[in-house]
């Protein structure tokens, strides 16, 4: 089943993933199509990632899930829905609970407010891409489920799981307590240990948390909008037996966006990229004339070298991989320091995998991979 995204033919495949499990390097076949679900709370820059995703040639996304944060799931999934029909995509689009799934810490209002409003974005407007036949999308509740079956169906088959969530990890918790109550323990491990690789945006390694940049009061200086939201699911994800990576505010912070990248997207010539481009500039626009942060599009770009790249792409005519340490992290629940990433005993000798970029040069490498892949999109 073929489908094009303003320009860009790639195809469509059911839920099943090829590829490999990495363990401190690349494992990922390259040239092998990637199959990937996204897990997102409504960030832009998370939009960002999916396009990216979308955008490239060796990763299959086959399904899209809103879990709470910044969105409101079943409000801001219809406006997804809407999104990705007028890009003729046939993707599935499912959200998960409106509430974490424990307590009730939440987003800045006017963060949310934002989100649920799409940015201001007129999508219908925005997204115009000639020659797409538009198709139509019916948002379905219980992500977990549609996760869950994503991983039990790894157990089949010898084809592997790419889950990238960069919002809270409540959908991602809720769908491994699925997954846990269907397969014995050795089923599991199996899973875990060959089938299943999980990428996060989220969380501090070696710098503050980031609640401090947004509350004159902050609850702690240790946690991260993702981890602190839902900071008990979290806890048993990384508390799981599959391998994280993760890319922490560490890497975030050090990668600035400006109105040049915003240029450099629109000019390349496809819908896609038109896309990509309106929602960077809505947060070039939404920090000030200024450098600003692109959380979820940095752990995307990330995750694609990994998965798709096969650990190191050339850009510009230089090689790049980006590094990664092997860590043993957990996330803490206790009322003083909710949300924080830090460092544990674990099984093994690691369980979360850290990215770096340590340099103003590697940020810049990264920002051109991004834009690299947009432009594959072009006519």
């Amino acid at each position: 089943m073929r489908h094009t995204i303003g320009g860009f033919v790639r195809v469509a495949m059911a839920i099943s993933v090829i590829g490999g499990l990495l363990v401190g390097t690349s494992l990922f076949s390259l040239g092998a199509e990637v199959d990937l679900i996204w897990d997102d709370d409504g960030d832009p820059s998370g939009l960002l990632g999916l396009l990216l995703f979308l955008a490239h040639p060796r990763i299959n996304v086959v399904a899209a899930s809103v879990v709470v944060g910044e969105a409101v799931p079943p409000v801001y999934s219809t406006r997804l829905a809407l999104m990705l029909e007028r890009l003729g995509c046939d993707l599935r689009v499912t959200y998960g609970p409106t509430e974490p799934s424990q307590g009730s810490n939440e987003f800045p209002d006017p963060w949310r407010r934002w989100v649920t409003t799409f940015f201001g974005l007129d999508v219908c407007q925005v997204v115009d891409c000639p020659g797409v036949s538009p198709t139509v999308i019916f948002p379905e509740p219980n992500a977990d489920a549609v996760i869950a079956q994503a991983i039990m169906s790894t157990l089949r088959s010898p084809e592997d799981l790419v889950i990238f969530a960069a919002g809270p990890l409540t959908n991602v918790y809720w769908a491994f307590e699925t997954w846990e109550l269907l397969h014995t323990q050795g089923e599991i491990e199996q899973i875990a240990n060959k089938a299943l690789s999980l990428e996060i945006m989220g969380g501090a390694v070696d710098v503050p948390g980031n609640l401090v940049d947004w509350y004159e009061n902050p609850p702690n200086d240790k946690a991260e909008f993702n981890m602190w939201i839902d900071p008990h699911a979290a806890a048993v994800v990384f508390g799981g037996p599959q391998k994280i990576h993760m890319t922490p505010l560490d890497v975030t912070n050090v990668v600035y966006w400006t109105l040049d990248d915003v240029v450099a997207l629109e000019q390349i010539d496809s819908c896609i990229a038109r896309v990509a481009a309106a929602l960077l500039r809505k947060l070039y626009e939404a920090h000030g004339p200024q450098p600003f942060w692109g959380w979820d599009l940095d752990a995307a770009a990330l995750t694609a070298i990994r998965v798709a790249e096969g650990g190191t792409v050339s850009v510009n005519g230089e090689l790049w991989t980006p590094s990664i340490s092997q860590h043993c992290l957990g996330v803490d629940t206790s009322p003083q320091y909710e949300g924080w990433t830090r460092s544990i005993f674990c099984r093994g000798d690691w369980n979360v995998a850290v990215y770096h970029i340590d340099t103003p040069a590697e940020a810049q490498l990264l920002k051109d991979y991004v834009i690299s892949v947009f432009a594959q999109t072009a006519p």
